[in-house]
């Protein structure tokens, strides 16, 4: 093993300059003429991944830095990386730097993994996995190695299955899976100020019988880009049924914000119009509040969708509108 170790010094050692032209010179003359050594450089200087050997004792400083860095933070990074140690640092996202000294800080292990974002010369954070081997002399942590691999593809393609598994994919809203796990959340975990209401849109069936599917999704979509339109950030919009939606409302100021949603969206529906069948679309609600959500929120649905549902049977029931919240 320091035999290994050895041989991978010399090898990850600062390439001086007559260095860099006797390869290059070898590199002309074939690749057969290169020594072991400067093919193993070679080869870490085509490579997509980055690798490096930082040395913490005496000094701090980079005995070696492969040139792909320069692909994804920009030219003449890993250079400037050799003269000054720090600079690389400086496009490390500040959480992630934290997060790195402390672990350097602490007993790394052989092999760790840490997932970090890197600030390319655009200013655009991109993902890397980095796989770290520290190098310990009488106990005492003297060198860092590692592999730094992009892995922004594997980042997007996690945030569309989560994109997926928790929005609505006809409206864009989020879904009942989503909706689901904040009902949990609040019911066992967090204890909140808490206000829900659910809106029902309002003859959907009719829609759809009368002018087909395609024209009650499209009722649906303008449903919750509507709804969108009065949420705030403090506000979780969803889709939790065929033509049911919900808002949650949390934070200190819940019970005037539920309230007063509540009122501006039965006061402003007349905006939701069909125009297939040029007339207004309206929606049913129902409300509820609770300064506590922990252990509550089974009582508080059940307590949103009886209004909801009262409301829009005293709309069938006389046609004199909505009966009011008590």
């Amino acid at each position: 093993m320091k035999k290994l170790a050895s041989i991978g010094r010399r090898l990850l050692r600062p390439a001086s300059r007559r260095r860099n032209r006797k390869l290059r010179k070898a590199v002309k003359r074939g690749f057969n003429c290169v020594s072991s050594e400067e093919k193993v450089l070679q080869m870490l200087g085509h490579s997509k991944d980055v690798v490096y050997y930082f040395q913490l004792v005496p000094e701090e400083r980079f005995l070696y830095l492969s040139p792909s860095l320069d692909r994804w933070l920009g030219r003449g990074t890993a250079e400037e990386g050799l003269r000054n140690p720090a600079k690389p640092f400086e496009h490390l996202h500040p959480q992630d730097f934290e997060r790195l000294k402390r672990r350097v800080e602490d007993q790394l292990m052989d092999g760790e993994v840490l997932i970090q974002r890197w600030r390319d010369e655009h200013g655009v954070y991109r993902w890397f996995e980095e796989q770290l081997t520290p190098a310990y002399h009488g106990g005492q942590l003297t060198a860092v190695q590692g592999i730094m691999r992009n892995i922004d593809d594997r980042i997007e393609r996690q945030r569309q299955l989560e994109y997926q598994a928790t929005y609505d994919a006809l409206t864009g809203v989020n879904n009942r899976s989503y909706f689901n796990m904040l009902m949990n959340r609040y019911d066992t975990e967090v204890d909140i100020p808490i206000g829900l209401i659910f809106c029902d849109v309002d003859e959907l069936k009719r829609m759809n019988d009368r002018f087909g599917h395609a024209a009650g999704d499209e009722l649906l979509k303008r449903t919750a880009l509507f709804l969108q339109q009065w949420t705030s950030h403090e506000m979780s919009l969803a889709r939790f049924g065929g033509d049911e939606f919900a808002i949650v409302v949390t934070g200190e100021a819940a019970y005037e914000q539920t309230v007063g949603l509540a009122a501006e969206l039965e006061g402003s529906q007349s905006l939701l119009t069909d125009h297939n069948a040029s007339e207004s679309v309206r929606f049913s609600l129902g409300w509820t509040y609770n300064d506590h959500s922990y252990g509550n929120m089974g009582e508080l649905f059940a307590q949103a969708d009886a209004r909801m549902y009262r409301n829009k049977l005293g709309k069938r029931v006389d046609g004199e509108g909505p009966i009011p919240e008590h």
